[in-house]
């Protein structure tokens, strides 16, 4: 897989299934990311330390590999994938991105995913690799999402929950991840002033209540 940063930064990593290797540290198999002294690193996980290659137990389809991201600077990015080998040749063999920001799940092997990384850090919790779209969203998550209202009128877009709970946090995000807007109403409806919004922007709408629960939602700015 590659990561390419819009000043055309690469970066690149490995991953792959073998019979006789496990989740864990593998000696002669797995490859440690090595410091590369540049602004941007791409690695997956194990056990919350950063890899450049990662080999795998015998291939699952429930599997789900963390990955990371370290930057010195904010950038605009895009994932890819670069080869591929073995089963995953197959049509029937999907690979997803699903990035737990902006609560998308993205099919690699149809097209290249970009965002944007909006400040300096390390970035270990925000994406997964994963092959098994179908157990990504539980019925749990599906009706807490149901609880969110969106809609526009009046150019304005409201903001509620189905039962009146107190929104003490808003977020809205692009699809790309970049910060539109940060409040903290702490109110049981939120007024937004739609013209703020580009016609036609995919919103992704964050909205946190008084009991720490998170609901998002995406929602399409009308023309």
């Amino acid at each position: 897989m590659n990561l390419v940063t819009e000043g055309q930064v690469f970066r690149q990593l490995l991953v792959a299934f073998f019979d006789n290797t496990s989740a864990g540290y593998d000696k002669l198999y797995d490859s440690r990311l090595l410091e590369n002294g540049n602004n941007y690193s791409f690695y997956s996980l194990i056990d919350e330390v950063p890899y450049s290659i990662q080999a795998r137990e015998s291939f699952d389809i429930n599997q789900v590999i963390p990955l990371g991201i370290e930057a010195t600077q904010a950038a605009t990015m895009t994932i890819t994938i670069s080869q591929m080998e073995g089963i995953f040749n197959s049509s029937e063999t999907p690979v997803f991105l699903k990035d737990n920001l902006l609560n998308i799940i993205h099919d690699l092997k149809s097209s290249d995913y970009s965002f944007n990384i909006n400040d300096a850090g390390f970035y270990d919790n925000r994406f997964e690799l994963v092959f098994n779209e179908e157990t990504l969203l539980t019925v749990d998550d599906q009706e807490m999402n149901n609880d969110l209202i969106v809609y526009e009128s009046n150019e304005i877009i409201h903001v509620k929950t189905s039962n009146n709970s107190e929104i003490t946090s808003v977020v809205v995000h692009d699809i790309l991840g970049r910060l539109l807007l940060d409040s903290n109403p702490n109110m049981t409806f939120v007024e937004l002033e739609a013209k703020r919004f580009k016609p036609g922007t995919i919103l992704i709408i964050q909205v946190t209540l008084n009991d720490n629960v998170r609901l998002i939602k995406k929602f399409v700015k009308r023309q």
